[in-house]
């Protein structure tokens, strides 16, 4: 049924495969066909695509994201009943710029249904922030794969992405040119000043 229901909606489910065979005799070959297909709940996400142009990023490994606990009256929506109960959902990411106490960084921010979830650490953010930012300039927003876990008192949230220094050139090539500024390329100009210069001699 997850299937069907993908196709119904034009979608074809693509998962990394391999394949092995060998020759046992002259007229006999001995092979496998293994494919990693995930789990029917994580076939589609359960929050939807966004209604805006964007790019699912290509499937890699797993980011986990830091300060859900302040954004806990957004997760509890998508936490699922059950003790380790998967829910697999599309988040979104942002370039910020991340504001500290002492100092800021550039960092990639993590949404569901338009609502911050969480933010990457400097060192994710710098492996995910040439490709979020790629896929900005090209008037789209980056989606990937994500999974949401625990209660309703406390959860996590786990991408499961490439980065830049994983995902396929000729896949980066296919998104073509850009279009606009990034988002966190877009700060606000500081005020300028005054164009006349002030006279401190009284008027005659």
């Amino acid at each position: 049924p997850p299937l069907a229901a993908a196709r119904e909606d034009g979608m074809l489910l693509r998962v990394p495969a391999r394949t092995w065979a060998s020759a046992t005799r002259p007229d006999r070959v001995n092979a496998r066909v293994t494919l990693q297909i995930p789990e029917p709940s994580g076939l589609t996400p359960s929050n939807g695509l966004p209604d805006r142009p964007f790019v699912v990023i290509p499937a890699g490994r797993k980011i986990q994201v830091t300060k859900e606990d302040e954004h806990m009256e957004v997760l509890a929506r998508y936490v699922l009943r059950g003790s380790g109960v998967d829910n697999y959902v599309a988040a979104t990411l942002r370039t910020i710029n991340e504001i500290r106490p002492r100092s800021a960084y550039e960092a990639v921010q993590v949404e569901l249904g338009g609502e911050r979830v969480g933010v990457l650490t400097k060192g994710q953010s710098e492996k995910l922030l040439p490709l979020v930012r790629h896929i900005e300039q090209r008037g789209k927003l980056p989606v990937v794969r994500a999974v949401v876990t625990g209660s309703k008192l406390k959860a996590d949230v786990v991408l499961l992405t490439a980065d830049a220094t994983t995902v396929d050139d000729a896949w980066v090539d296919s998104l073509g040119e850009a279009v606009t500024e990034a988002n966190v390329d877009r700060r606000p100009e500081p005020p300028k000043r005054p164009d006349f210069d002030w006279d401190d001699e009284g008027e005659e």
